[in-house]
């Protein structure tokens, strides 16, 4: 009769080979480190290899892994909303970038329309009516469809500046200018439009020189200028200013028009 028994599973009970006291056991579950058992070692001389060798933390104790799990689903959800705001800030953009674009496009076809309505009216009266008309009156219309022309001419060329600007074809070029010489050559540039109003020039002597694109700086100033002559009535003054506080220098365009709504300055500016 052949007697056998089950293999025992190594004991693992306190003071064993196998205990590993420490962090997450049953035994020092307070401890910061877990101590692993050494067999070649005697128990004093473990104790004291253990004292000088830092030791690899376990996961640590139920409670402070639950503790790290909440931790992290709190980072998790923190994150999550950042990058929710910044979506939402994002379309926001997106909508009111369509909502400029659209009312760009709006003035765009006003302008647009109104000097070729004044060039097709004045070529088709000349057309039709020629044999009727005296010498001024032909010159007078031959002067609307050039001016109307020119102003034409201008709009599309800012549409083209303002294209490439945003495309970033053209990069502004500064250097230190002379404040009231590009007023002087803006002034003289846009003599003929301003021929109906009064120009008023107020600047500063001790304006100093200025960093600046002197290009597209004088083509703002001819904008705004242009704006002015536009819906300002006529004999009208406007008023060309300049102002300085400490490192600043503000220049002021002023008309006498009626301005813009209050509808309008809430709905597209």
């Amino acid at each position: 009769m052949n007697w056998t028994r089950p293999i025992s599973p190594p004991r693992t009970g306190r003071g064993t080979t196998t205990d590993r006291p420490g962090v997450g056991q049953d035994t020092l579950p307070g401890a910061k480190r877990l101590f692993p058992p050494d067999a070649n070692r005697t128990r004093r001389d473990r104790r004291h290899w253990h004292r000088r060798r830092q030791v690899r933390p376990a996961a640590g104790r139920p409670d402070q892994r639950r503790l790290l799990d909440a931790l992290v689903d709190q980072g998790a959800l923190a994150i999550e909303r950042v990058l929710l705001v910044e979506d939402m800030d994002r379309v926001k953009r997106t909508v009111e970038s369509d909502r400029l674009r659209s009312a760009l496009l709006t003035s765009i076809s006003h302008d647009l329309k109104t000097p070729l309505a004044s060039v097709l009216g004045a070529a088709s009266t000349m057309r039709d009516l020629a044999s009727g008309l005296t010498e001024s009156e032909k010159r007078d219309l031959l002067a609307t469809v050039i001016d109307e022309s020119e102003r034409l001419n201008r709009f599309i060329a800012n549409l083209l500046d303002m294209t490439k600007l945003e495309s970033g074809a053209i990069v502004p070029n500064t250097a230190r200018h002379d404040i009231g010489e590009i007023v002087g050559s803006v002034l003289r540039r846009a003599s003929k439009i301003l021929s109906h109003h009064q120009v008023s020039l107020e600047l500063a002597a001790d304006l100093p020189m200025l960093e600046l694109d002197a290009v597209l700086f004088e083509q703002v100033l001819f904008n705004l200028l242009d704006n002015a002559a536009k819906y300002a009535p006529a004999d009208t003054k406007i008023s060309i200013r300049s102002l300085r506080d400490r490192d600043w220098v503000t220049l002021q365009i002023i008309d006498e028009g009626d301005g813009i709504s209050p509808a309008e300055l809430g709905e597209h500016i």
